[in-house]
């Protein structure tokens, strides 16, 4: 009869993300994820035959939690604004899973950073995608220490930004939520 399997895939992959949440993929190996089992290296790599191939679940994995975290996005509202600031709070609240899916190395791939929140047509695709590469950018310097604001700081600015890009775009203003559809913001 084979020896009983303590740890499986799903195991290995759990401890993984959390090594990557709490401490950063630059922690992630497999002396790493053992230590965190109590166990040696031989059950990583028992169901998985390399890093890379765990790395590859990871980020699937790690992608489909960021996704779920736009749940918290008002649909209805000023999407736009709302969008914008979920994708902020995700970097400060999940700074190292930020980094992972956005900063990878370069031979693998970075994550969608509109998880389905916006329909791609004409009319916000310009805006949107304004919005969102400012997002990135102060998340980015969030991230990196570069940038430090509070809460209600990242918010005006992000508010400005629409307003400014909203303004340049007047005959599309009446399909844009504004912040008298929500007086929070």
């Amino acid at each position: 009869m084979p020896p009983y399997k303590k740890f499986n895939r799903e195991v290995i992959l759990q401890t993984a993300f959390y090594l990557v949440r709490e401490h950063g993929i630059d922690k992630l190996n497999a002396r790493n994820i053992a230590k965190a089992l109590h166990s040696s290296t031989q059950p990583v790599f028992s169901c998985y035959k390399t890093m890379a191939d765990l790395k590859a679940d990871l980020f699937i994995m790690a992608n489909r939690y960021y996704r779920r975290y736009f749940g918290k996005v008002e649909a209805g509202k000023n999407l736009f604004l709302n969008f914008a600031l979920t994708y902020v709070n995700f970097a400060i609240e999940e700074s190292n899973l930020f980094k992972f899916l956005f900063s990878p190395d370069k031979n693998e791939p970075s994550a969608n950073p509109a998880p389905g929140v916006f329909a791609r047509n004409t009319d916000t695709n310009l805006i949107f995608t304004d919005m969102r590469l400012y997002a990135h950018g102060i998340a980015s310097l969030i991230v990196t220490k570069q940038l430090c604001l509070e809460r209600s700081e990242i918010v005006l600015m992000l508010k400005n930004m629409f307003n400014l890009l909203s303004a340049e775009q007047p005959t599309k203003q009446a399909l844009l939520p504004t912040s008298r559809d929500n007086p929070a913001l």
